[in-house]
């Protein structure tokens, strides 16, 4: 066999190297699709449950007492996010017509958090907020979305405030971007200038929110 010349053997280390790094990149392409996938599910799964809150109980779960399964009583508590998340859950699985027990998986696969069973859920098991006052026609009103979530309220107009927010890329996740699932049940991914928009919109500068 005829030996490489040495501009061959550069050829051929090149080729591998080339080769290499497409492989590696598609990888990771594939990967970040699974993951938004993922974290878009989790967060379907909740648009579900709220539904069926709503159509069991009539009522957010903030206007509900604890005694009737809601969170009345924790809606201005510190860290109270894993409560409302919890009683999401507890009446999907009492609702009558829940045939397959659902996961409760609600940590974003980019998170380092870990999922934990409905009993032992505590902020540290979710990696998504929760708004504690949605209105009942406003379908454009942010009901829940990744928690690295960062709100700030600046001086408005005629002594007014607005709410700047703002995505924490240092939390992982989906960096500079994340996904926000809106009442009418749409699932949106959006950068900053986009969620600022959304606040300013449909009265989102009055939405509390829940984040673990």
């Amino acid at each position: 066999m005829k030996p490489l010349l040495p501009i061959e053997v550069v050829v051929v280390i090149l080729s591998a190297l080339v080769f290499s790094m497409l492989h590696a990149s598609g990888r990771r392409r594939a990967n970040d699709l699974r993951d938004r996938s993922e974290c878009v599910n989790n967060l379907r799964k909740l648009s579900g449950n709220y539904e069926i809150f709503i159509v069991k109980n009539g009522r957010f779960i903030t206007e509900i007492s604890t005694n009737m399964g809601g969170t009345m009583e924790y809606a201005n508590q510190e860290a109270s996010a894993y409560l409302h998340f919890r009683a999401f859950e507890a009446s999907y699985v009492d609702h009558p017509n829940a045939t397959n027990p659902p996961s409760y998986n609600l940590v974003c696969p980019r998170d380092r958090r870990i999922a934990a069973p409905l009993a032992s859920l505590s902020n540290s098991n979710i990696s998504y907020f929760l708004s504690m006052n949605p209105p009942s026609n406003d379908t454009k009103w942010i009901l829940a979305g990744n928690r690295n979530i960062s709100l700030a309220s600046l001086p408005g107009p005629g002594g007014s405030t607005t709410t700047h927010a703002s995505w924490n890329p240092a939390e992982g996740l989906h960096g500079d971007t994340g996904f926000v699932l809106l009442l009418d049940g749409s699932i949106d991914r959006v950068d900053n200038a986009a969620l600022n928009k959304l606040f300013k919109q449909a009265g989102n500068s009055t939405n509390r929110l829940a984040i673990p």
